[in-house]
């Protein structure tokens, strides 16, 4: 007798499910092991590559560089291969200036800004600069370093080195008669002996006669070539070959002769004192230009100086620090009157005046008394006539008080 079996079991069976996830699980898992070892063996393979490519260069950047096979063309600006201290910013690589400069000819051209003049390449021929800062105050100068650059070419400055004379101030020599001897402007004297008050200098005195215009420097705190030379508007270059100087170093307190830039007008005036004072109270009769009448003649004409109204025997005052150069009597014209140069261009009349309290060659200080007013001359009643001449030409003398 046969018997069928209770159970019937297929592919289905909860088992074989099970089974069948099993295999698809082993599967999937031995797929990401293949796929995570070729990912580390790649990771291996770029660090052993990147190691060795480190080595090489490392290997090839710890060689000697060879300075002398390296071609330095000239720059369109010298100026540009000088270090400024520690504050300069590296310019452009040299190598971009090869092709530009292989033909050009050498000139030294306007300074440029102090932080445009770092070198890229530190050679021999570009020594470095040390700020007035750095270096200590008793640090003599030294002649490490040459100055390799060329000089300026074509803008009429004399680089050769400047040369000074000593010059005793002898009787009746004015700032203007030094000058003009040499052939250098007043200013050039004032500045190049940093004169602060005309005062002092009288005959005796001893003065630097420069052979050129110019004025002078001293070195301050922080201070270096390039940043002096641009703030006169000039090279460094100019400004090293007219002192001399073998070496850009330079030290806090050390002179330096600056060719063709001479003090301000301004800075000229106050040392010589050419602001004038009024030369006498009183109210104003006549202004510099009112139409004037001729008392002898009647005719009338444009006044080239002031009337000042006041009582007979009040001072009259020097305007400004001159020399008499004149006393004269015109009593046709302005009278009993005084002329006084003041040295710097400036000349001043003083008319109709009666005591006359100086003599021709006598120096005056600013409000010294010369006379006292009178009505000398052709005039009617006590006045004073007061005129300033620049270069001989009349000006306002109000303009000046």
């Amino acid at each position: 007798m046969n018997h069928k079996p209770s159970h019937q079991y297929d592919d289905m069976s909860p088992d074989s499910k099970v089974q069948e996830e099993d295999r698809r699980f082993r599967t999937m898992k031995r797929m990401v092991t293949a796929i995570t070892l070729m990912l580390i063996l790649a990771a291996a393979a770029a660090i052993v590559y990147i190691i060795m490519t480190s080595s090489e260069f490392g290997a090839a950047s710890s060689e000697p560089i060879d300075l002398t096979r390296i071609s330095i063309a000239p720059a369109e600006d010298p100026e540009l291969l000088e270090p400024v201290g520690s504050a300069g910013t590296p310019a452009d690589p040299v190598e971009s200036q090869n092709a530009e400069s292989s033909s050009r000819p050498e000139q030294e051209p306007a300074a440029v800004p102090p932080a445009a003049e770092e070198p890229a390449v530190q050679t021999p021929e570009t020594e470095e600069l040390l700020s007035a800062e750095q270096v200590p105050d008793d640090v003599e100068q030294e002649t490490a370093a040459a100055v390799q650059a060329p000089a300026r070419s074509g803008t009429g400055v004399n680089t050769n080195p400047v040369s000074f004379f000593s010059y005793t101030v002898q009787p009746g020599d004015t700032i203007s008669k030094i000058a003009d001897a040499n052939g250098l402007r007043p200013e050039t004297i004032i500045g190049v002996n940093e004169i602060t008050n005309i005062d002092e200098i009288r005959s005796g005195s001893v003065l630097e006669i420069p052979d050129r215009d110019g004025q002078m420097y001293t070195v301050r705190k922080g201070d270096s070539l390039s940043v002096i030379a641009y703030e006169y508007d000039m090279g460094y270059v100019t400004l090293a070959e007219v002192n001399g100087l073998k070496s850009q170093l330079i030290i806090i307190g050390q002179k330096l002769f600056i060719p063709e830039k001479t003090i301000s007008t301004e800075d000229y005036q106050i040392v010589m004192k050419s602001f004038f004072v009024r030369p006498a109270q009183g109210p104003l009769r006549y202004g510099f230009g009112d139409e004037v009448e001729d008392i002898i003649t009647g005719e009338k004409s444009a006044a080239s100086g002031i009337y000042i109204s006041g009582e007979l025997g009040s001072p009259v005052v020097a305007s400004n620090t001159g020399t008499v150069v004149g006393v004269h009597n015109d009593q046709s014209g302005k009278g009993r009157y005084i002329v006084l140069d003041h040295d710097n261009g400036y000349v001043s009349v003083y008319g109709h005046v009666d005591a006359i309290l100086v003599e021709v060659g006598v120096s005056v200080q600013q409000a010294d008394q010369i006379a006292t007013i009178g009505n000398t001359g052709a005039i009617l009643e006590p006045m004073l006539y007061f005129s300033i001449e620049k270069d001989g030409s009349p000006v306002d003398p109000e303009e000046f008080f």
